[in-house]
């Protein structure tokens, strides 16, 4: 099935491209707070009359509707004037993070500052070529890049799902013994890439599982049924591979490495140091086949 890209969509884009370039003003005097509004507040939360930590703050720009303070906060701020007084109160979500507040009902003593409201400009000519992109000066050419980036998605997300439709009904059909070797081996990289992960946001592994009351072992065999999942699949497109006599030639591998190469920005020597020749065939032919097996299926 086509997919399209709508006028509806396109207007959004250009929305957003007004939400990038958009100016907080300052309203005028005794305006009141409206949702969308940011006011800059000074608060000091209170749990049975006494302040707990950080539950205060100062000339904090608050955007009423924005839903990053606790649920029922912003609300009560709608229709605040600057330097006004005001006493909010809430209850903690049941979930929230800190164990002492979570459920609890709280009380903030509120003094709101500068309001302002956003001034969307003008879609035009100007703000395109405030962007600074190659080739694109133009509202007409901006919206024609716009479509094409959401047809794209739209291309690759119908691609994943026909894709894993394929993969479903395969794995359903499929009854492999599976190497307990092969599973461990799988839920080993998916840890390793959990780590990763962390140490990306900051954290280690281990600084999370303390935070989160959870053992390498618990979050291991947590990763175990996907895991399974993946290996039985790597086995069945191996399968299919050697009995479609699916070759892969030195030209392909080295293919492969450039485009490795290219996407990492390493020599092409040094990711040979990395990735074996080995890896790679086996990577293109699981690939091939389930490229043969998304042929047949659209046939």
């Amino acid at each position: 099935k086509a997919v399209e890209v709508s006028e509806e969509e396109i207007e959004q884009e250009m929305q957003h491209l007004q939400d990038h370039f958009a100016d907080w003003v300052l309203k005028e005097d005794g305006e009141p707070a409206e949702i969308g509004d940011q006011v800059t507040i000074d608060f000091v939360g209170m749990k049975d009359g006494t302040p707990f930590e950080g539950g205060s703050g100062e000339n904090y720009p608050l955007v009423l509707g924005s839903n990053t303070f606790i649920p029922g906060f912003e609300d009560q701020l709608v229709g605040i004037k600057p330097e006004e007084k005001r006493t909010i109160e809430v209850t903690f979500p049941e979930n929230y993070q800190v164990a002492d507040l979570a459920g609890q009902p709280a009380t903030f003593e509120v003094t709101a500052h500068d309001i302002k409201s956003r001034e969307l400009p003008e879609i035009n000519d100007e703000l395109i070529v405030r962007l600074k992109r190659d080739g694109i000066e133009t509202v007409e050419k901006y919206k024609e890049e716009a479509k094409n980036a959401l047809l794209a998605q739209k291309e690759k997300a119908a691609e994943d799902e026909f894709t894993n439709d394929i993969l479903n009904q395969l794995q359903a059909m499929t009854k492999i013994d599976l190497p307990e070797v092969m599973t461990e081996g799988e839920v080993d990289r998916m840890y390793r890439e959990f780590e990763q992960n962390i140490s990306q946001a900051g954290f280690t592994a281990d600084q999370f599982l303390q935070a989160t009351g959870q053992d390498k072992a618990a979050i291991r065999a947590q990763m175990k049924p996907e895991a399974e999942n993946r290996v039985k699949m790597q086995l069945t497109l191996e399968a299919l591979a050697n009995q479609a006599e699916i070759d892969i030639t030195e030209d392909m591998i080295n293919d492969e490495y450039k485009m490795l190469s290219e996407m990492y920005h390493m020599p092409v020597e040094q990711i040979r140091q990395v990735i074996y020749p080995d890896q790679i065939v086996f990577t293109l032919k699981q690939q091939k086949a389930l490229d043969l097996l998304k042929k047949n299926a659209q046939e």
